[in-house]
């Protein structure tokens, strides 16, 4: 008995902007709807950050807006995008690290940092942080799962995980 169609296409890829695209063809059919936006803004946040540097770079709103509308979706509801769109992911996944990469510390880091910041440049919320760093862990999760890494390189990172504030309501 073979592995399902999702988890072959993930055992397949060799790049993270690969990897992260068979994960999404796995995720999306048992995810709610705002699962699946958390999971296209999370990693729309890490891919960017998780590049080698490579020239022509596309701007950031285009690179977000390519992944977020097209290439984070699953394979059957991919639209065709525009050719701005097409060149920011063809550059990135030009631009994409091994999978297996994502074992050094230093690399995972890359993913972490980006995480903490907003697409203007301003300090994520805590929420936020934690949100998006849920994702790229589950991501890790799911290729130490297939094999495809020996452990995830998230955990080993405390960095700095900001814990929200609490919220003190008046009156109570």
């Amino acid at each position: 008995m073979g592995l399902p169609q999702s988890m072959l296409k993930a055992k397949e890829a060799r790049t993270v902007y690969d990897f992260v695209r068979a994960y999404i063809d796995m995720k999306w059919p048992h995810a709610a709807a705002k699962t699946r936006d958390s999971i296209s803004d999370g990693l729309a946040a890490v891919l960017p950050a998780l590049t080698r540097d490579r020239p022509g770079r596309p701007d950031a709103e285009i690179l977000r807006t390519a992944l977020r509308k097209y290439a984070l979706l699953p394979e059957a509801k991919r639209p065709d995008p525009p050719l701005e769109s097409k060149q920011a992911l063809r550059w990135l996944a030009g631009a994409s690290p091994d999978l297996t990469d994502l074992n050094e510390t230093k690399t995972v880091r890359l993913a972490l940092d980006a995480l903490a910041f907003r697409l203007d440049g301003k300090a994520a919320s805590a929420n936020t942080i934690r949100r998006k760093r849920a994702v790229f862990h589950a991501v890790l999760e799911y290729a130490v799962e297939l094999e495809e890494l020996p452990a995830n390189q998230c955990t080993r990172s405390n960095g700095s995980r900001p814990r929200p504030r609490r919220q003190w309501i008046r009156g109570w």
